[in-house]
């Protein structure tokens, strides 16, 4: 497999990868914890890149791999996923990789011609007319039914992780919301999603939740013979798969 070439593989495999690289008696360990990523490397040039999946817990800076894997359940925990964009919004809850409840929220919120949403055009031009009241009100009943669904679904079940993709704008409004947002923010359960989110809906929410549950590898050089015969997936003529 060439240098920059990367394959998924499913939670409790990324975790059964990292435990087989700390048991190894060679190489090197590097636990970076900004970008959630685990390498291993050894002398002879054979490298191993891990992006660890999303519905694992943050890395931070553990003392060692072996610390840090005592705190990853068997199975991918429960998690709330939003999705947010101007007038469109995305949530789901999912536990064990199964979708246990979901909501698509579509508001009213954006200038048809600028295509700008109201709460941004009030910041530059100022209060304006009757349509535009009508998208002020749509736009605080969106943020409320978000942090109200939220709130009914944590209150029902113990989430772990809490996936975001949304403006810095709208994310600043779930917090001025009169229903108040169901988590603090900076709750150490979040994590906003590193990839680009398309418009919104139940294709795109179920899309973000399968990656949720994938680490993504990375594979230079010759692998020890141990985790080539445990992992045939990493072996080499297997298909590109980016995020």
């Amino acid at each position: 497999m060439n240098d920059g070439d990367a394959i998924r593989i499913p939670y409790e495999r990324t975790r059964d990868l990292l435990a087989a690289l700390e048991a190894l008696p060679d190489g090197i360990l590097d636990l970076d914890g900004e970008r959630e990523r685990i390498r291993w490397r050894h002398d002879d040039g054979a490298r191993l890149d891990v992006a660890l999946p999303w519905t694992f817990p943050p890395l931070g800076a553990p003392p060692t791999l072996h610390a840090y894997l005592n705190g990853v359940l068997d199975f991918p925990p429960a998690t709330l996923v939003l999705l947010i964009q101007a007038g469109h919004a995305a949530l789901g809850l999912s536990e064990a990789g199964e979708l246990l409840e979901h909501k698509v929220i579509r508001k009213y919120m954006t200038r048809r011609k600028q295509g700008k949403a109201q709460i941004t055009h009030l910041k530059t031009k100022g209060k304006s007319r009757l349509g535009s009241r009508i998208r002020l009100q749509q736009s605080v009943e969106f943020v409320e039914e978000i942090n109200r669904r939220g709130g009914e679904w944590i209150e029902d079940h113990p989430v772990e992780r809490i996936l975001v993709s949304c403006s810095e704008t709208l994310w600043g409004l779930l917090f001025q919301s009169r229903v108040p947002a169901p988590f603090e923010r900076r709750d150490p359960r979040l994590r906003f999603l590193p990839v680009h989110v398309h418009t919104p809906n139940m294709a795109e929410l179920e899309r973000i939740i399968a990656l949720s549950l994938d680490g993504e590898v990375r594979v230079s050089g010759s692998l020890p013979d141990d985790i080539r015969h445990r992992f045939p997936e990493l072996s080499p003529g297997r298909p590109r798969s980016p995020r």
